[in-house]
């Protein structure tokens, strides 16, 4: 029983791990350091503007996608990781947009196309499937029913990391006292 337990446990944070981290990509470009501790905070700016003047400097840059059901706050927490992997002070957000990326049908089986407002059922098969004929040989043809977009997120953000911090870091690394 203990060990159905533990292999249970183990199969749960394992889906776990494939759910959250297979729904984002993320494609990071930059410098890593020495990495900093997961207690330590990480600043977010939300644009470039809001950065203090010549305290931070710019060591990667980072995009992330997913679906624009993962909340936000998810998202901010995948992207602190990773800057504390990277050794990274702060994130500042660049742009965050949101964009269609594929169809799918209704799943609710509604066909709300404006052709079938009528509440003429003829066009409904036996299924309440949308049909017509086709004018040329008389074969029914489904018709296509109402789709949905599937629309996905996308985050470009910068990863900052303060000045005397890489100062003193790159001195280190280069064997200068």
């Amino acid at each position: 029983m203990k060990y159905f337990r533990i292999v249970y446990n183990l199969g749960l944070i394992v889906a776990a791990v494939f759910f959250w981290g297979g729904c984002m990509s993320f494609d990071y470009v930059g410098q890593h350091f020495t990495a900093r501790p997961e207690s330590a905070a990480v600043a977010i700016f939300n644009g470039r503007s809001e950065i203090p003047a010549d305290s931070y400097r710019i060591i990667g840059r980072r995009t992330l996608r997913g679906p624009v059901k993962i909340d936000s706050y998810d998202r901010i927490v995948k992207l602190k990781e990773k800057a504390r992997s990277c050794g990274a002070d702060a994130l500042c957000i660049v742009a965050e947009t949101q964009r269609e990326v594929g169809l799918y049908p209704r799943s609710d089986g509604e066909f709300a196309s404006p052709l079938s407002v009528s509440s003429n059922k003829i066009n409904l098969d036996d299924k309440g499937v949308p049909w017509s004929n086709d004018s040329f040989d008389e074969r029914p043809v489904t018709m296509a029913g109402e789709q949905k977009a599937r629309i996905e997120f996308e985050m470009k953000v910068l990863f900052l990391k303060k000045r005397s911090d890489l100062d003193s870091e790159l001195k280190k690394h280069s064997g200068k006292n």
